[in-house]
């Protein structure tokens, strides 16, 4: 898999796991050429007057089992779209 780099996109792994096992699966994904940017934090959205995202996910797409995704049938979907999309 070619690594993955659009400066228009920011990856963020947001997780429950515990710290050390997120080190470990930053680690996989980076062997697979997928870097992100940040883990459990977002600061490039700011907070205002009237809201906190401090924990609160700012995005504007999610994969995750609590969204509705389904690996074993979504993955394909998701590296089509991905593929029509490529930067080169």
């Amino acid at each position: 898999m070619p690594a993955i780099h659009r400066d228009d996109i920011c990856l963020i792994m947001w997780s429950s796991s515990h710290r050390d096992k997120l080190t470990e699966y930053a680690r996989h994904f980076l062997d697979d050429g997928i870097r992100f940017e940040y883990i459990n934090e977002n600061p490039e959205v700011d907070n205002t007057r009237l809201q906190s995202f401090e924990e609160k996910l700012y995005m504007n797409v999610g994969l995750d089992d609590k969204f509705g995704f389904e690996g074993e049938t979504d993955w394909e979907v998701i590296c089509q779209v991905l593929e029509e999309h490529r930067t080169r």
